[in-house]
């Protein structure tokens, strides 16, 4: 991979970031913070839920199982240009996240943690029987953003 898709893709990364922090901002200030918390929220997952569409859609067209596996390759963001993890059979461990970094440089980890809500929204809007769970975040100061995903069989709620 090339330094400059690297320096690209994180720079956009922290631009989005950016982005993220200033509208939930403005929307706590303009709406209050129960009324602002909430609507970010709702953007956030509508987002994130349209995004798994997508992915979706493509992993449809090349007739793939809505699995996991199939999700991380057909991805929407070229993720280790920018982002660096571990990847395990069921997520992955996020060490270093360029959106993170931004909130932190802003000062605005509240906001960015909104942001964070995407990845469960963007599973649901893959498949219906694909659940994330993060157990510890980066944005709280731990090691890592530990991503992990259960498929739901038959009789799970």
């Amino acid at each position: 991979m090339s330094n400059e898709l690297k320096v690209s893709v994180e720079v956009m990364a922290r631009g989005l970031a950016m982005y993220h922090a200033i509208f939930a901002n403005e929307a706590v200030d303009m709406l209050g913070e129960e009324q602002g918390t909430e609507l970010v929220g709702r953007v956030v997952a509508r987002f994130g839920r349209e995004r798994g569409k997508r992915i979706r859609e493509c992993s449809d067209a090349k007739g793939e199982a809505p699995t996991l596996a199939s999700m991380n390759k057909n991805y929407d963001l070229p993720l280790s240009a920018a982002w660096e993890s571990v990847k395990f059979e069921d997520g992955s461990d996020i060490t270093y996240c360029p959106m993170c970094e931004e909130w932190k440089k802003m000062g605005m980890i509240k906001e960015g943690k909104l942001y964070c809500a995407v990845d469960a929204a963007m599973a649901e809007g893959y498949s219906d029987r694909l659940v994330f769970r993060r157990e510890c975040t980066l944005m709280d100061g731990d090691a890592c953003c530990r991503h992990r995903y259960k498929s739901k069989t038959k009789g799970d709620n």
